[in-house]
């Protein structure tokens, strides 16, 4: 079991200066119990530099220079490693190496057999396996081994791609800096013909610029953690695969102008198992061909959500067809062992969650599906949608703000449905602009119930009914409607006003009166329904001291005028 001198837990720079960083070798000349090790990465991302040099010489004791720990990450940009017989370690993390000269300390070089400096540079076998410990090489020297001879096993290397491995008496690695036409994206000064080399080569928070359009199925490896600038370029997919996959325990961030394209049935622009933010780009299946009668071959979501994701305002998501959904948030069948249509452990999120700042949302079925499991919060942003609705909620989903718009074949600008322990039903609306020309909340297929949907606020045009079907649960605290929904109203309110075809609610007349326009009507919602209904008129000559009159509704009713109020 290694024992460690030093624990770095915080993401740091470690500037050697030309120092030396060492163990006493004072008693150690003795046999110890333990195996030191002079750091630990505990959990941070760590930059060393200064070409100093880190030195793990225990005379006759096997000591370790560095292990990376808990999805810890290290870059190593220049300095001397000696290892005794292991330099570097990665148990559980990522390890990027820009350049640098890693060999064997004195004692080991003297006597440590040939055979074992392969492990000066070392990943935990099993941590190789499971995907949860990396190496990524682009630059150094290597004394004694060379790390892109198979290290791992047949047919792997540490080395990525495009980078030369030189041999003369050392193994001496290069990267292209020079760029050629061949080369695709660049990141910290690397060329690389390869998306995924580049990414491959990327430290942590490290920005991936694209150089040219390019036709390759993009794949974010767990521990990675890179930004991809489309830099006015375009990503397409090649054969029958995803465009982008972001693996369970990556982050990837996209920025700046291009489009994701996917060409191919059932596979989309991005598939998402880890932390994605769209914050720019374009996003749309150019060949989708679905319709009401059936997929027409190809026709698939544009995103799939099984991670984390948010979508920003610079995003842009399109795409024709009928047939499926354009963007799902969660799972088509929660139980599935697929881990393409349900939860997976290990591989995918429980509950995938979706926040969408802002952007532009044009298409679909249904232009955003929360599925099973999904948390879905939309804080802002355009929805259009001509074939079903805007937004289908079957789990937990709230709105904030933004515009949905459903036109031509389309229906209802909402879809909620309740389906068991994954398919909740719940939907709060707090603001935003719903327009649609049939009922404003539909009923999801195959729901047990419409679900609960809760509406505090917003403005609501429709041209059916509040709700599509009588076994939904609706609710509604705030906002302004284009027909009557005092069948919804929370208990609290107590009158309607009409002003003009705008329905509002409020809890008390004096409220209800404030907001009253010139021939509004006010409705008190608990009288008897064969109480009089009155008309509210506002005198505008008076209307600095509240004079108000009534006409009743019905013309063989005597005129009324309500007392002088005070202002309010």
């Amino acid at each position: 079991e290694l024992a460690p001198m030093l624990y770095i837990s915080s993401d740091i720079t470690l500037d050697l200066n030309q120092n030396e960083l060492g163990f006493d070798q004072t008693n150690l000349g003795v046999s110890l119990k333990c195996t030191p090790c002079l750091i630990f990465v505990n959990g941070a991302d760590v930059i060393i530099t200064g070409n100093g040099a880190i030195d793990a010489e225990a005379q006759n004791n096997n000591a370790y220079g560095i292990n990376i720990v808990n999805d810890g990450s290290l870059t190593v940009e220049n300095g001397d490693f000696y290892g005794a017989i292991t330099a570097i370690q990665v148990e559980q993390g990522k390890l990027n190496i820009y350049g640098g000269k890693f060999q064997f300390a004195e004692t080991a070089a003297a006597s440590a057999p040939d055979a074992y400096k392969k492990y000066i540079i070392n990943i935990i076998d099993s941590s190789f396996k499971d995907g949860s410990a990396a190496i990524g090489i682009t630059g150094g020297t290597f004394v004694g081994f060379d790390p892109s001879n198979n290290p791992e096993g047949a047919g792997t290397s540490y080395v990525v791609g495009d980078c030369v491995v030189t041999e003369s008496g050392e193994y001496i690695i290069t990267a292209p800096t020079a760029q050629t036409d061949n080369h695709v994206a660049e990141v910290n000064g690397m060329y690389f013909t390869s998306l995924n080399n580049a990414i491959a080569a990327a430290n942590r928070g490290a920005t991936v610029k694209l150089l040219k359009d390019v036709t390759e199925n993009v794949v974010v490896p767990k521990l990675s953690d890179v930004i991809i600038n489309l830099n006015g370029f375009n990503i397409t997919n090649s054969g029958n695969e995803d465009t982008i996959t972001v693996k369970y325990g990556a982050k990837l961030e996209v920025i700046g102008s291009g489009t994701v394209d996917n060409t191919v049935h059932a596979k989309a622009a991005v598939w998402n198992e880890g932390t994605t933010t769209l914050s720019g780009g374009t996003y749309t299946r150019s060949n989708e061909n679905g319709s009401d009668s059936g997929s027409g071959g190809n026709s698939y979501y544009n995103i799939v959500n099984h991670g984390s994701m948010v979508i920003n305002a610079g995003a842009v998501v399109k795409q024709s067809g009928g047939f499926s959904s354009m963007i799902e948030n969660g799972y088509y069948s929660y139980a599935s062992t697929s881990s393409r249509n349900g939860y997976v452990a290990g591989t995918n999120s429980a509950n995938p969650d979706l926040t969408i700042n802002g952007g532009y949302f044009e298409g679909g079925l249904n232009t955003v599906k929360n599925d099973d499991g999904g948390v879905l919060v939309i804080n802002d942003g355009v929805f259009s949608n001509v074939t079903q609705s805007a937004v289908m909620n079957w789990n937990k989903a709230t709105i904030y703000d933004g515009t949905y718009t459903v036109i031509g074949d389309g229906n209802s600008v909402l879809v909620n449905g309740y389906s068991g322990a994954n398919d909740l039903g719940e939907l709060i609306v707090y603001g935003g602009e719903f327009t649609c020309p049939g009922d404003l909340i539909d009923y999801g297929q195959d729901a047990t119930q419409g679900g609960t949907v809760v509406i505090e606020g917003g403005v609501f045009n429709f041209g059916g009914n509040f709700l599509t079907h009588a076994t939904a649960n609706g609710t509604v605290k705030g906002g302004s409607f284009n027909n009557s929904v005092a069948d919804y109203v929370d208990d609290t309110l107590n009158f309607e006003v009409n002003n003009s075809g705008t329905y509002t609610y409020y809890t008390d007349f004096a409220t209800a009166l404030a907001n009253a326009l010139p021939g509004a009507q006010i409705k008190d919602l608990n009288a008897e329904p064969s109480a009089d209904m009155y008309f509210l008129v506002v005198d505008p000559q008076n209307f600095r001291f509240l004079r108000h009159s009534v006409h009743p509704l019905h013309p063989e009713q005597e005129r009324l005028c309500l007392p002088r109020l005070e202002r309010l």
